[in-house]
């Protein structure tokens, strides 16, 4: 049960690199192993990079080999020749280590992840197929179920798609799974698809299949079946490719890529794969019956097709001397295959191949006796392992297969893509597009590039993604532009890499996608220019969407602190920014005055940096303003709070000075008071001894009232707390200045003769006003007014019915107008980040309503003569001192107060 056994402690581990000196044919490695634990080769897995996975086995009965000890026994062997040991805690049944053709089947999942495959039971044809999976240091993370008997597995090309596992569960029936890490939690493993795979010809069984990763991320099963044939005419043999999608539950169509009326002593595929947007190819060999003899002959051929089902090619190949007997085939990184065979004195020598099967030279084979060897793609070469003398150590030998220059032109492990600007390893500020040069002629598809950060030498973190079909990718022929955001590569000193995923452009000849770059392979670095000193900081604006408004409108005080709070998390993460930079006491909101969805806005300040070589805080807003703008392609759409910001405002910093909407709003305020000046002069020339002044008093009362309902219905609601008291405030003074208008007109109606006879003769006029006056009951005022020497504005309204309304006006003042000026100041101070010409024109208007209602009441009584009670008498000396005063101020600017009408 331990991990790391205590005498590696004591035993001196180490590594001797035999380097390449002189002609020297071979690279070798040799690690010395504790000799009392006997331990051997028993199998290895290669991964792209380089990597080895090496298990080491005791076995019982040598020279025999048919069991083995219980126990794992892992050697990780990194490509800068390190070499980790694990010793691997299990609880795998003990007849697994008796069947060691069809056990243990180990593949690296990804750089977190080891699978190893084994039965939960005592016979692999009926117990369940089961995985082990454990991280790199031994340790267990999980058990997988896959199917009961013996299945294989196919990992597919890029480590995100996990791996599939598949099984032949009868003669006509093929099962498979896919399993893929958890986005959460790289270090789980989960089961996403699976599905069954029927021979499309009823009357036939299936013999084989070789299941391999297609163009675009997914599967391709190809099924040799073979019918019961009854007359010459009929098929012996067909051939059918099922491709399955990598996000798709079910497969697609299933394709007739090849069919054969000989009768065949047998026919297989030695190997498939995907041919980098030429379609998939695979190696086919057909064995026949010699004429009168006992013994069958090799025939290959070469048969590629494309995902639509259509074949291209279906070439025979001449194997030369390995058409007897192949051993293995490695599908080499430029396009071709190694063709490895047995040669004299137990070597083992090849052929190369070209993509279309063309002789292309030979391999002599290695320098040494190896028992197990694999293709290291990283750098086209060869690795094995040298047959063991002994238990005490092994040795690793590597070979390269061609000349290194291959490494060079092929340097994004890519031989499609020829060349890419920037073309050294650093980006500058100002890079605003990446090309890409491939060896043929493209069209876009809907794979995605992705520029990632990485953070910590582990963490990654998306910095822009874009599809082939997006209008930021050009193509021209054979290249293809990118275009980058200003926010991509915002971090001084920093590593990024490029991600291509398969799909992202297509052959145009055959329209089949073309392989693209994995993770970690292309690295790009920021330059490290000095940014220059910083200067304030920045306030800047967001604008939430439809459901972004809706959700700040449903919350209170403290569910809006934690959705601020939690909001720029979210920041610090996307853009990314140290928290305390993002200060808690800036987050305001109210409504966009100038969006018709009345979209709310969201106030948000960035302070400066404390250190040099970190990004100032305009520089930050720029980034943010990007990465909204583009939110479909950046982080900003994957948070759930950040989603919700409306990627066609993006983010604004705010105006310094007068910005365009007040310069509007000024110009609209200074032309509509030059309107109703012009109208004061006109009236005012018409009739200069009326009380023209009213014209103003009522434009003042009616657009504060306007502004009150226009408040209410849009602004108060931001603040629920301010939404009742502004209703009440609105609500009451309105009812009462109503009631009060009414009481008044009736009043006169039934008590004075004279206005009657006026009622008459203006009934539309006064119904008009009389709804008006609910706004304040002082425009009662404007029909004795006079204005224009016009008979709607001559009134006899009696002394009584003016002492009413001087005492509806003052009243209307306390519980309209002072409480509506407090209750626009406090929204102001919480939520005022943008002009908005509502709440401060509402405040302007309340304020001028006090000022007007005070001085206007006030001339009512010292000029005027309107009597506090309905005596009409007032005797007090030092009011009349008062009248005096103000009466010789009002006389002095020619304003007559022996006119009986009441402002």
């Amino acid at each position: 049960m331990k991990i790391i056994s205590s005498l590696h402690v004591v035993l001196i581990i180490f590594i001797i690199f035999h380097k390449t000196v002189c002609n020297a044919q071979y690279n070798a490695l040799t690690h010395y192993e504790d000799p009392s634990k006997e331990l051997y080769l028993f199998d290895s897995t290669t991964e792209k990079d380089g990597t080895l996975l090496i298990q080491f086995a005791h076995y019982y009965e040598q020279p025999l080999n048919i069991c083995i000890y219980p126990d794992i026994h892992l050697r990780i062997v990194y490509s800068d020749g390190t070499v980790k040991p694990l010793e691997v805690a299990h609880q795998i049944p003990d007849s697994n280590f008796c069947s060691l053709q069809v056990v243990f089947k180990n593949i690296f999942v990804n750089k977190n992840m080891i699978l190893l495959t084994y039965f939960d039971g005592q016979n692999e044809n009926t117990s369940m197929h089961t995985g082990m999976v454990i991280d790199f240091d031994g340790n267990l993370l999980q058990y997988l179920q896959f199917g009961v008997g013996i299945g294989r597995i196919n990992r597919s090309k890029n480590p995100e798609n996990g791996f599939t596992w598949s099984r032949q569960v009868n003669a006509t029936t093929i099962a498979w799974s896919r399993y893929i890490p958890d986005h959460t939690n790289p270090k789980q493993i989960l089961k996403s698809a699976s599905g069954l795979i029927k021979s499309p010809n009823p009357s036939s069984v299936i013999k084989s299949y070789k299941l391999f990763s297609s163009g675009n991320g997914g599967n391709v099963f190809v099924i040799v079946t073979k019918l019961n044939k009854t007359i010459a005419s009929d098929p012996a043999w067909e051939v059918y490719a099922d491709f399955v999608d990598e996000v798709a539950n079910e497969n697609s169509l299933t394709y007739l890529i090849y069919q054969s009326q000989v009768d065949y002593f047998n026919l297989s595929f030695m190997y498939c794969r995907n041919s980098n947007g030429e379609g998939c190819s695979c190696l086919m060999q057909v064995e026949m019956v010699i004429p009168n003899q006992a013994a069958t002959t090799k025939i290959y051929y070469l048969l590629t097709f494309l995902s639509s089902g259509s074949v291209i090619n279906n070439k025979q190949i001449d194997m030369g001397a390995a058409s007897n007997e192949i051993l293995s085939i490695s599908v080499l990184f430029n396009g071709g295959f190694l063709v490895i065979y047995p040669s004299e004195n137990g070597r083992k020598a090849g052929i190369f191949l070209s993509h279309n099967g063309d002789y292309e030279g030979e391999w002599k084979g290695f320098n040494g006796d190896v028992i197990q060897y694999t293709y290291l793609e990283h750098n086209d070469t060869l690795w094995g392992m040298l047959y063991q003398n002994s238990s005490s150590s092994w040795t690793i030998i590597t070979e390269p297969l061609r000349d290194r220059s291959i490494l060079e032109k092929y340097k994004y492990n890519n031989p499609n893509i020829l060349e890419t600007t920037p073309f050294d390893d650093v980006v500058r500020d100002n890079l605003d597009t990446i090309t890409i040069k491939y060896d043929k002629d493209i069209i876009p598809s809907y794979g995605n590039i992705s520029i990632y950060q990485i953070q910590d030498n582990y963490n990654e973190l998306l910095r822009q993604t874009y599809s082939g079909l997006s209008s930021y990718v050009t193509i021209m022929n054979d290249t293809v532009g990118i275009k980058i955001l200003s926010s991509t590569f915002n971090q001084l000193g920093a590593t990024y890499f490029i991600q291509i995923n398969d799909n992202f452009v297509d052959s145009k000849l055959y329209g089949e996608p073309i392989t693209g770059i994995n993770k970690r392979v292309w690295f790009l670095n920021a330059s490290l220019d000095n940014p220059g000193s910083c200067q304030s900081p920045v306030t800047m604006l967001l604008r939430f969407n439809a459901k972004g408004s809706k959700l700040l409108r449903s919350l209170n005080t403290e569910e809006f602190d934690k959705f601020y709070d939690d909001l720029m998390m979210e920041f610090s993460k996307i853009i990314p920014v140290e928290r305390s930079r993002l200060p808690p006491d800036s987050g305001k909101f109210q409504n966009d005055p100038y969006n018709p969805n009345n979209f709310i806005l969201l106030q948000v300040k960035i302070t400066q940096p404390t250190k040099k070589l970190i990004r100032c805080a305009k520089d930050i807003a720029k980034d943010v303003n990007a990465m909204i703008i583009n939110k479909y392609s950046t982080l900003m759409s994957h948070y759930p709070l950040s989603s919700m910001l409306d990627e066609n405002y993006g983010a604004k910093t705010t105006p310094d000075g007068w910005d365009d909407a007040l310069k509007l709003s000024l110009f609209y305020v200074i032309g509509g008071f030059l309107f109703v000046t012009c109208i004061y002069f006109i009236v005012r020339s018409r009739n200069k001894e009326a009380r023209n002044a009213f014209v103003l008093t009522f434009t003042v009362l009616v657009s504060d009232f306007v502004l009150d309902m226009i408040f209410i219905i849009y602004n108060s609601q931001m603040i629920y707390s301010l939404f009742i008291p502004s209703v009440v405030f609105l609500v009451i003074p309105t009812v009462f200045n109503m009631i009060f208008t009414l009481f008044i007109i009736l009043k006169e109606q039934s008590t004075n003769k004279d206005f009657q006879n006026w009622f008459m003769s203006n009934t539309k006029y006064v119904a008009i006003l009389t709804i008006l006056s609910s706004a304040n009951v002082g425009l009662l005022n404007i029909i004795t007014s006079q204005i224009g020497g016009l008979s709607h504005f001559d009134a006899p309204l009696s002394e009584e019915a003016k002492v009413l309304i001087f005492w509806g006006s003052l009243v209307n003042i306390f519980i309209e107008d002072v409480p509506q000026f407090i209750t626009r100041i406090i929204f102001l101070q919480y939520n005022s980040v943008i002009y908005d010409p509502v709440p401060v024109l509402s405040l302007i208007s309340a304020g001028i309503s006090i000022i007007f209602g005070l001085i206007c009441r006030g001339y009512d009584v010292f000029v005027l003569e309107i009597p506090f009670d309905f005596s009409g008498t007032n005797n007090n000396q030092l009011m009349k001192s008062v009248k005096n005063v103000i009466t010789n101020i009002f006389r002095s600017q020619n304003i007559s107060p022996n006119n009986s009408n009441s402002t």
